[in-house]
């Protein structure tokens, strides 16, 4: 996977909300009441807030359609490996062939699950969904965040990859492009 270019970065003041331009922050086309959310922590880890950014249909719709198959494919290793180590560990009460026989079907389970997972995601996963979705999930990088308190407001920077948006985000949160 190409690794995405952030050239446009804001700093922006932050007070719990953020004024959003009515484009895409991915594609930049005109975006509707559908938003994706990005979540920003500071430096520790001890404050974090989300933030949603507008989307067009496709992007969301691409984002909503794309099928995650390494998830299903890591836990189901994870069990199939487990669950060999577990025939050769078996225990006293079950007779020998029954416990191979109920190990060979559990096994077959798992690994049928796990094709039939990713034959799925290979079929509804278009190149135009993935690209979407790569796409969207790359589209702003929080660079750092400072969270407001009571009477201090707080920044934010973000590096989008998005530069049309990334113009509109800086005029209407009156921000600063950094570089």
């Amino acid at each position: 996977m190409e690794n995405k270019k952030y050239n446009t970065i804001v700093r922006c003041d932050f007070d719990g909300g953020l004024q959003m331009p009515k484009i895409c922050v991915s594609c930049g086309a005109v975006a509707g009441e559908k938003r994706h959310e990005f979540i920003a922590s500071n430096n520790l880890g001890t404050s974090k807030t989300r933030i949603k950014f507008p989307v067009c249909d496709a992007c969301y719709e691409a984002d909503r359609n794309y099928v995650h198959a390494a998830p299903v494919t890591i836990v189901g290793t994870i069990a199939f490996i487990l669950s060999v180590f577990s025939l050769f560990n078996k225990p006293e009460k079950y007779p020998s062939g029954l416990f191979l026989i109920g190990g060979i079907i559990w096994l077959s389970v798992i690994v049928a699950y796990v094709i039939w997972t990713n034959i799925h995601a290979h079929r509804l996963n278009s190149q135009e969904v993935i690209s979407r979705h790569n796409e969207l999930k790359n589209a702003l990088k929080v660079k750092r965040f400072i969270p407001f308190h009571r009477h201090i407001v707080g920044q934010i920077t973000l590096a989008f990859s998005n530069a049309q948006f990334a113009k509109a985000f800086k005029k209407l949160n009156k921000g600063t492009f950094i570089k």
